[in-house]
């Protein structure tokens, strides 16, 4: 650590400000907050779906979006947001409210790679199962 200049005591400016500049760590912009904000938080939640939504919201305000696989981010943040507003009533039904248009084409993309057990899907009156 330099020692103060006793003789031109202006050069670091007042202790305070010496001392608060000392403190300060590396100035990180509000994007890098906010991704380690999401990270952190994904790290930290006791449930999955939190752990992939906040995973997603990282990616999603990543700079570096050429390097992440985004179809697959997008993918995965509109299932797990998806399952996330579901409720399971007392007679047993369970209602996913998908957080996409009912179309074939979103059913083969969003459903169908993560599907491993027998669910409907009841878009329209079309039943894909």
């Amino acid at each position: 650590m330099t020692p103060l200049n006793e003789e031109n005591p202006e050069e670091f400016g007042s202790v305070k400000d010496f001392a608060e500049r000392s403190f300060r760590g590396v100035k990180h912009s509000v994007y890098e907050q906010t991704q380690a904000i999401s990270i952190i938080t994904a790290t930290r939640a006791d449930d999955d779906l939190k752990k992939i939504r906040n995973i997603c919201q990282a990616a999603f305000i990543s700079r570096k979006k050429d390097k992440l696989n985004m179809d697959l981010v997008k993918a995965c943040s509109k299932v797990a947001r998806s399952f996330s507003l579901t409720l399971i009533p007392k007679d047993g039904v369970i209602s996913i409210p998908w957080c996409f248009p009912r179309t074939k084409e979103n059913w083969l993309k969003y459903i169908k790679p993560w599907q491993f057990l027998r669910i409907y899907y009841y878009p329209l009156g079309t039943e894909y199962g």
